[in-house]
């Protein structure tokens, strides 16, 4: 038990004198038990196989006494100064010291009955219900707390990902998502299973002469809005700005489907769009030729070439 207390509260001088204390009178029990082989000065067994206790038994048996009576005494008061878990802990111990000491001294007046193991067999019991089992919930308890901040952690480490991969300005992915989103499809590519794909890509025409003319102002709220014109229409594939005024868009799935029946039909909206907002966007589209296409590079060169043709087509107009 004193070794349990110095643990609880190990940083006191009072744990530190039960600590000290524990190991002298461990040390003088083993000492005088190998003694009493030579010299019986703690018991001895005569001619009738009687036993015999002897003045240092007694000595022994009343200093262990002291000692769990001065750490129950010392654990009640400390129960008054502790958060509840440590309550809990020192009651605990508080009643053992209790039940070892009023056993021990029985034991001192019935040497014949095993009431200190008794004692040592209840105490233990307490200990490991009401000590034990707590370190464990405790240990529970903190595995979890740190189980939800590792949890937190994870998911504001997701939304600051999120984030460097988001452009500020339009809410689209951005240049670092495509960079990463061409890694991975080069890898497909490489092993054969890459699939069906097409590439977009945008351009908003004069929007150098619109910076220059309304300021960058104006000029944002022109990117703004092409952005979410393109959004809108490709709604099933991934956006990314990739430059200043050039965007880009993933077609796969349904979308690569009905690629040419939405590249079509953007080029209506934007030759139809109200005047009053009007924004010029030029598109151009390339399909992923398995066989010929090394990587995601060589199909946006070709998308690249149809949309300056599709913009010089309509500047001329």
């Amino acid at each position: 038990m004193d070794a349990i207390y110095a643990y609880l509260n190990k940083k006191s001088a009072y744990g530190v004198f039960l600590m000290y204390a524990g190991r002298v009178f461990f040390s003088a029990v083993v000492f005088l038990t190998v003694l009493n082989i030579f010299t019986p000065i703690l018991f001895s067994i005569d001619e009738n196989c009687m036993y015999h206790a002897g003045l240092s038994r007694y000595l022994l048996l009343i200093v262990q006494i002291v000692l769990l009576l001065l750490s129950s005494l010392n654990s009640f008061v400390h129960m008054y100064k502790r958060n509840y878990a440590s309550v809990k802990r020192y009651r605990t111990l508080a009643f053992f010291g209790l039940i070892m000491a009023i056993f021990l001294t029985i034991q001192l007046w019935f040497p014949y009955l095993p009431l200190y193991t008794i004692a040592y067999m209840v105490g233990t019991c307490l200990l490991h219900t009401f000590v034990v089992n707590d370190e464990k919930e405790e240990y529970k308890y903190k595995l979890e707390k740190a189980f939800e901040r590792e949890k937190l952690h994870f998911k504001e480490l997701k939304s600051a990902q999120a984030l460097a991969h988001q452009d500020a300005l339009t809410g689209v992915k951005n240049k670092l998502a495509y960079i990463e989103a061409e890694e991975k499809k080069d890898l497909e590519i490489k092993e054969g299973n890459a699939g069906e794909f097409a590439i977009a890509v945008f351009d908003i025409n004069e929007l150098k002469m619109i910076n220059d003319k309304f300021g960058h102002e104006k000029g944002d709220k022109i990117i703004i809005h092409a952005s979410e014109t393109i959004c809108n229409h490709f709604k099933h594939s991934p956006v990314f700005r990739i430059g200043g005024d050039e965007f880009l868009v993933l077609l796969e799935k349904t979308d690569y489907q009905n690629r040419n029946e939405l590249k079509n039909s953007f080029k209506e909206l934007i030759k139809n769009s109200d005047s009053a907002d009007k924004v010029i966007i030029s598109i151009g589209m390339s399909d992923y030729i398995s066989g010929k296409d090394s990587c995601l590079n060589d199909v946006f060169v070709r998308a690249d070439q149809l949309m300056s043709r599709n913009k010089s087509t309509m500047k001329s107009k």
